[in-house]
């Protein structure tokens, strides 16, 4: 499924494709779980869950961001993504930190010109959406686990329709990932739209109804009755997220959001 079926590229006239990568660090220590509403750096938390104790707890937790607006279809290496992050952690929760305020965050971010080409040609006969576009940004990060010295940056990479891969792994071949959660960054607002084709912004899709600034998302059964088919995400509390540590996927058997396994992970298919 192309992610521009589910959403609509933002109008960032004059911005230039870049990727910034930061380092991550972190400290096995106590780790906070909850969220500072003052404070001015942005910050997830949580639990870390793993059932088999003969698994590896990762040297380091890493937050990796991608352009939801542009999703899979700039395949130049010029794709606008962020990853890093400065964690802290015990064996049973997880705090981490950006080490960026919102702002900083914000005017990083930056979409493909042909991206916004493609768009400007869809909305100019909608002079009011396409204005909106002007100012509107969002992203989507995904929260994984940094094994042994392996670099956040070439540790995990987005692949199509979001999917996040994991290139470090534990020495039972294990994994550490919030595979049911999604963290999301929007600025600015759109009113509901259609173009001359089949996509369109409604107001009752689970990312339309996302609030700006930071949240975050747990993944849940489609909602069939805004007409769409694939899974979402429910809104919930950015210190209720859980890093789960598994040494493979589960089964289509085995799968069920409902009620999700502790001892394998699960992939949600929102797109």
């Amino acid at each position: 499924q192309h992610m521009l079926d589910m959403f609509l590229p933002v109008f960032l006239l004059g911005a230039l494709s870049l990727s910034l990568t930061e380092a991550c660090t972190a400290q096995r220590a106590s780790a906070d779980s909850t969220v500072d509403p003052s404070a001015d750096l942005v910050r997830f938390s949580g639990e870390i869950l793993k059932s088999d104790q003969t698994l590896a707890l990762p040297s380091s937790l890493a937050i990796t961001w991608f352009n939801f607006i542009e999703g899979d279809d700039v395949r130049d290496g010029t794709a606008w993504n962020w990853t890093g992050g400065v964690s802290r952690y015990n064996n049973s929760h997880f705090s981490l930190d950006m080490e960026l305020t919102e702002d900083e965050f914000a005017r990083n971010i930056t979409t493909s010109p042909k991206i916004i080409e493609r768009w400007r040609k869809h909305l100019k006969n909608n002079p009011k959406v396409t204005e909106q576009f002007k100012n509107f940004k969002f992203a989507m990060g995904q929260i994984f686990g940094v094994y042994n010295t392996d670099h956040p940056s070439t540790s995990s990479v987005i692949g199509n329709d979001g999917f996040l891969g994991i290139h470090s792994k534990g020495p039972r071949n294990e994994t550490a990932r919030a595979d049911m959660y999604a963290v999301f960054y929007k600025q600015g607002t759109l009113d509901e739209f259609e173009t001359n084709d089949k996509d369109q912004f409604q107001a009752c899709k689970w990312y339309s109804k996302l609030p700006k600034g930071f949240s975050c998302g747990l993944g849940a059964p489609a909602d069939e009755s805004c007409g769409h088919h694939f899974e979402r995400f429910i809104p919930i509390k950015c210190s209720e997220i859980v890093v789960k540590v598994a040494s493979n996927f589960c089964s289509r058997i085995e799968r069920n959001l409902e009620d999700p396994r502790p001892d394998c992970h699960l992939h949600v298919n929102w797109t």
